[in-house]
C-alpha cells in the first residue's frame, strides 16, 4: 500500500501513540552519545500524554532508560574524579621537584606505583557497556588527564635520570629542574662556590636599555596610529607606564640626561595619549558606578520580595524567582575587584535569607515523601494489594510533587524508590494471575484463543481475515460450538397405540341462549342482502376475566408497549474476567485496524483516479465497488469516457462546483471566482445544485488535461464526496 498519500492520513490511536513511545525510547538508547536530559525529557512527557508506563513494553523501555541515566551519571561522576585523581598525583610530583633529588628518588617508586594504578584504572572505565554512550566532553576529559599525567611522569623520571647521572658524572648535563640543577652545580664546585648574598646587583647595561630618542619614537608612533587601530584602554595605560618607567632607566643608564626639547616632545605625546586613557578611565568608573547601582537596586528588590513572600506558600514560584534573581545578579555586568569583593558577601546573605522559607518547605516536603515511601513499603507487603489506598497514596505525592519541587536528581531517586515497591507488588500480582489462565472453562478458552486470532489478523493486516476472526470470535461468546447437538443422547422411545392412553374429553360447555333481538337495520354495504340484520354487541359488561388479576390485561401486557414484543437474541455463557478482558481487547483493536484499513483504502483508491488522470488510461481506474457506494456502473462509465476522450480545454467552474459540493476550502486566487459561482446559482432557482451533479462535474474535470493543482484541489474534494 501507498502509505505516503496525505490522504491516507488519520488520527493517531492509543495503540500507535504506545508504539511511537516505544520507537522514541529505542532510538535514545541506540543514540551515541547518549542524551541523559532527552531521556528524562521521554519520561516526563510520555507520563503527561498519558501513556502507560506501567505496562509492556513502555514499561521495560522506561526501565531500560533509567538504567542507562543511571550507568552514564555513575560514568561521568567516576570520570571527574579520575580527573581529579590525576591532577594530585601531578601535584605530588611536582611538590618532589622542589625536594632534594634524593628524597625525590626515595619517594619514586610509590608514586610510579600510583601512576600505574590511576593508568589501569582509567583504562578499566574505557571498556564499560556506558562509555560508548558517554558525551564526548567526558571521554576527552579522561583522555586529556591520562596523556597530561603521562607527560609529567615521563618528564619527571628523565629528569630524575639526568640528575642521577650529573651527580657521578661532572661533564653530565644537568637536569632541567632549577633545585635539582643547583644542588648538583654546589656539589661539583664546592661550598666555596655558593653565591654570596651580599654581592651587588649588575648595573644595567646601557646597550640593552633603549636610547631616548628611540622611547620618543614609540610614544609619537601610539599616539600617530590611527584612530581603528590604536590600542586603548588597560593595555594603552600599561604601555605609557612602561615607557616613562624605561624612560627613567634610560636616563640612569646613559649617565646623562636627555636635552629639554626632547623630554618635552616625549612628555607631550604621554600626555596626549593619557587623555585617551582618562577618557576610558571614565567610562570604566561610569560603568562600575551604574552596575553597581544595579546590583544594590536588585539587592533592594530581593529584600522587598523576601518580606512580600513571608506569607505566601507557592513554593514552585519562589523557586522560579529566586532564580531569576539568580541570573540576573550573573549577569548585572562587570565591577572592580574590591567593589565586587565588598558587595559579594551581602548578596549571598540577601539570597539565604530569601531561600530560607523555601529551604524549610523543602526539608518539610522530603520528610513527606519520605514517610510515603515507609507507607507505601508497607501497603506494597500486604497480601492483597488495597489498589484505592495506593491510588490515594499516589494522588498525594503527584499533589505534593505539583507544589513543591525539589532537586531533580534526588526527586527522581525519592521517585524511584517510592515505585519500586509498587512494581515488585504488581509484579507479583501478575504472576500469580497466570496460573488463572490454566484454569479457564472450554468456553472461555475458546474466546481467547478466538480473540488471539483477531489479534494475529490485525497484524497481518487483511481487513477480510479481520472480519471472519470478528465473526468466530462472535459465535465463540455467544456459546456456538458448545450448542451444538448432543448426538451421545440415548433417542426418545415411540409409543404404540395400544400403550397409549386417551386423555378424557372434556364435558361440553353448555351454549348460552340467544338474546333477544333488540333493533334490525338495513345493511347497504356493497355485497349485503338488504333486511339481513346485524348481530348488536352488549357493551354493558365488561370483558371476562380468567383470574384475580385479569387474563385480559395480562395479554396486552405480553404484547408490549407497541404490539408483539420482539424476543431477544439468545445471550451466551457467562465470560470470566480473562476471556472477557481479552475480547473486549480484540474487538477495540478490530475496530481501530479497520478504520485505518478503510482510510488506507480509500486513500489508495483516490491516488489511483488521480494516476488515471494524469496517465489517461481509462482502464487503471478503480471499479466501481472500489469507488463506493455513491458511485455506480453508469457514474464509472462517464468518467472512463471523459479520460478516453483527448484533453478538452481548461474549465475552472466544475472543480469550483466540486468543491462547493464537498464544502471544502478553495484557494485564495480562486476565491473571487468562487462567490462569483455561487451568485449565479442563487440567480439560477431550477438548475441542480453542486452536490447533486458533483459525478458530472467529476467526469469534466477529467475530461480536462492533468495540472498538478487541479489534482490537489480534486483530491480534496474526492475524499469528502466519496466517503458521504
Amino acid at each position: 500500500m501507498n502509505t505516503s498519500n496525505p490522504s491516507a492520513e488519520t488520527a493517531p490511536t492509543p495503540e500507535d501513540a504506545h508504539a511511537a513511545w516505544v520507537h522514541q525510547a529505542q532510538l535514545l538508547l541506540a543514540q551515541t552519545p547518549f542524551d541523559v536530559q532527552q531521556a528524562q525529557a521521554w519520561q516526563r512527557d510520555a507520563a503527561k500524554s498519558g501513556a502507560a508506563l506501567s505496562r509492556e513494553p513502555l514499561a521495560g523501555c522506561r526501565q531500560a532508560l533509567v538504567n542507562q541515566i543511571k550507568a552514564v551519571e555513575d560514568l561521568q561522576h567516576r570520570v571527574q574524579v579520575e580527573r581529579e585523581a590525576s591532577v594530585l598525583i601531578a601535584q605530588r610530583i611536582e611538590v618532589l621537584s622542589t625536594k632534594p633529588w634524593q628524597d625525590a628518588l626515595q619517594s619514586m617508586p610509590a608514586l610510579g606505583h600510583d601512576v600505574a594504578h590511576w593508568q589501569a584504572q582509567s583504562d578499566t572505565l574505557k571498556t564499560l557497556p556506558a562509555w560508548a554512550g558517554l558525551a564526548p566532553k567526558f571521554q576527552q576529559m579522561l583522555a586529556s588527564a591520562q596523556i597530561q599525567l603521562q607527560l609529567v611522569w615521563d618528564a619527571f623520571g628523565a629528569a630524575m635520570a639526568l640528575a642521577q647521572t650529573a651527580s657521578t658524572d661532572p661533564t653530565a648535563p644537568l637536569p632541567e629542574v632549577p633545585v635539582w640543577a643547583e644542588q648538583i652545580q654546589t656539589l661539583r664546585q664546592g661550598p666555596e662556590a655558593a653565591p654570596s648574598t651580599n654581592a651587588p646587583k649588575p648595573n644595567t647595561k646601557a646597550s640593552e636599555t633603549p636610547t631616548h630618542q628611540a622611547l620618543l619614537d614609540q610614544a609619537q608612533a601610539l599616539l600617530a596610529a590611527p584612530e581603528g587601530k590604536r590600542v586603548g584602554g588597560r593595555k594603552l595605560q600599561e604601555q605609557l607606564r612602561g615607557l616613562r618607567e624605561q624612560w627613567k632607566r634610560a636616563d640612569s643608564a646613559h649617565g646623562a640626561l636627555p636635552g629639554a626639547a626632547l623630554f618635552k616632545a616625549f612628555d607631550a605625546a604621554c600626555v596626549a595619549l593619557h587623555q585617551t586613557v582618562d577618557v576610558w578611565l571614565k567610562q570604566v568608573k561610569a560603568q562600575s558606578e551604574q552596575t553597581k547601582a544595579q546590583r544594590q537596586a536588585l539587592m533592594d528588590e530581593v529584600r522587598a520580595w523576601t518580606q512580600a513572600q513571608a506569607a505566601s506558600s507557592d513554593w514552585k514560584q519562589q523557586a522560579r524567582d529566586l532564580h531569576a534573581f539568580a541570573e540576573r545578579w550573573r549577569n548585572a555586568g562587570h565591577m572592580g575587584e574590591k567593589a565586587f569583593a565588598a558587595i559579594q558577601p551581602q548578596w549571598k546573605t540577601l539570597m539565604h535569607e530569601a531561600h530560607a522559607a523555601l529551604q524549610a518547605a523543602q526539608d518539610q516536603a522530603l520528610l513527606r515523601r519520605q514517610a510515603m515511601i515507609e507507607e507505601v513499603k508497607a501497603l506494597a507487603a500486604e497480601p492483597v494489594l488495597r489498589v484505592a489506598a495506593i491510588k490515594a497514596l499516589q494522588q498525594r505525592w503527584q499533589a505534593d510533587a505539583q507544589s513543591i519541587s525539589l532537586d531533580r536528581k534526588h526527586e527522581q531517586k525519592l521517585w524511584d524508590a517510592f515505585r519500586q515497591p509498587l512494581d515488585e507488588a504488581f509484579a507479583r500480582k501478575t504472576s500469580a494471575r497466570a496460573p488463572v489462565a490454566e484454569t479457564l472453562s472450554e468456553h472461555d478458552r475458546r474466546v481467547v484463543e478466538a480473540a488471539q486470532a483477531v489479534q494475529v489478523a490485525c497484524e497481518a493486516g487483511d481487513a477480510t481475515a479481520i472480519s471472519q476472526a470478528l465473526a468466530a470470535l462472535n459465535a465463540a461468546t455467544q456459546g456456538v460450538a458448545a450448542a451444538a447437538p448432543n448426538t451421545d443422547t440415548a433417542p426418545v422411545p415411540a409409543v404404540s397405540a395400544e400403550t397409549a392412553v386417551a386423555d378424557p374429553a372434556p364435558e361440553a360447555t353448555p351454549t348460552a341462549a340467544p338474546k333477544k333481538l333488540v333493533a334490525v337495520r338495513g345493511d347497504d354495504r356493497p355485497g349485503q342482502a338488504k333486511g339481513t340484520a346485524t348481530t348488536a354487541v352488549d357493551r354493558s359488561r365488561p370483558p371476562r376475566r380468567d383470574d384475580k388479576f385479569g387474563g385480559a390485561r395480562d395479554a396486552r401486557r405480553d404484547e408490549g408497549r407497541f404490539g408483539q414484543r420482539e424476543e431477544r437474541a439468545p445471550r451466551g455463557p457467562r465470560l470470566g474476567d480473562t476471556a472477557f478482558r481479552a475480547q473486549r481487547q480484540a474487538m477495540e483493536l478490530a475496530e481501530q485496524h479497520m478504520r485505518r484499513l478503510a482510510a488506507m483504502a480509500h486513500g489508495e483508491v483516490l491516488t489511483q483516479v488521480l494516476a488515471a488522470w494524469s496517465q489517461r488510461q481509462a482502464d487503471a481506474l478503480p471499479t466501481a465497488q472500489a469507488l463506493g457506494g455513491r458511485v455506480n456502473a453508469v457514474t464509472r462509465a462517464a468518467w472512463v469516457q471523459a479520460l478516453g476522450a483527448p484533453a478538452a480545454p481548461s474549465d475552472a467552474t466544475a472543480l469550483l462546483r466540486l468543491e462547493m459540493a464537498a464544502e471544502v476550502p478553495t484557494p485564495a486566487a480562486s476565491l473571487d471566482a468562487r462567490r462569483q459561482l455561487q451568485l449565479q446559482l442563487l440567480t439560477r432557482r431550477h438548475e441542480p445544485a453542486p452536490a447533486q451533479t458533483w459525478a458530472e462535474d467529476v467526469a469534466r474535470v477529467l475530461a480536462q488535461a492533468h495540472d498538478a493543482e487541479q489534482a490537489r484541489r480534486l483530491q480534496a474534494a474526492l475524499k469528502v464526496l466519496l466517503k458521504r
